[in-house]
């Protein structure tokens, strides 16, 4: 991935995080590439690993940063409710964790607008529907020669064979 060279502010928008944060992770040894740019995954992914650490060790991860915690040993202080506390932060952590990889996505352009999905979602469809009305019209006729069960499954089948061949692109005369 390229490296991206910008001022603090808006690098720390890139990450999801504030102007403040950037800085302790800077003072934390943030990895940086021989450029003096920065990755924004190999940041994210080295954020993720020090909250990792922390966590093993007990820490609490503060809310905007994966250092080590400045709040004391959750054993010294467990209550039912601090417990539950810490446990609501950690879940809040992660889904901020989540919410930069997103973000990160979102700048690649990895990701697809809902509305779009369900543009092409429902242009298949009508695509599909389309199809298939077209083959039975076609097979109208040889449906109505025959009232034995068994040909009628066959000729449906056809269909149906046809339609999901078409669909995952094994058209007729394909190689």
């Amino acid at each position: 991935m390229t490296s991206v060279v910008a001022t603090d502010r808006v690098l720390a928008a890139a990450l999801g995080v504030n102007e403040r944060t950037l800085r302790r992770w800077k003072a934390a040894g943030m990895p940086r590439e021989p450029d003096g740019g920065i990755d924004v995954a190999r940041v994210l992914a080295w954020a993720d690993a020090r909250r990792s650490e922390s966590n093993a060790r007990g820490g609490e991860a503060r809310q905007d940063d994966a250092g080590p915690s400045r709040h004391p040993d959750v054993a010294s202080t467990a209550t039912p409710a601090r417990a539950e506390l810490l446990d609501a932060r950690r879940d809040e952590l992660r889904l901020k964790t989540e919410e930069r990889r997103l973000k990160l996505d979102e700048l690649r352009g990895a990701l697809i607008r809902r509305d779009d999905v369900s543009r092409l979602l429902a242009e298949r469809l009508s695509y599909f529907d389309r199809r298939l009305a077209a083959l039975f019209l076609g097979a109208r006729a040889e449906l109505a020669r025959t009232s034995d069960p068994e040909v009628v499954d066959e000729i449906l089948d056809a269909i149906r064979r046809k339609v999901l061949d078409e669909s995952y692109g094994n058209r007729p005369g394909a190689a």
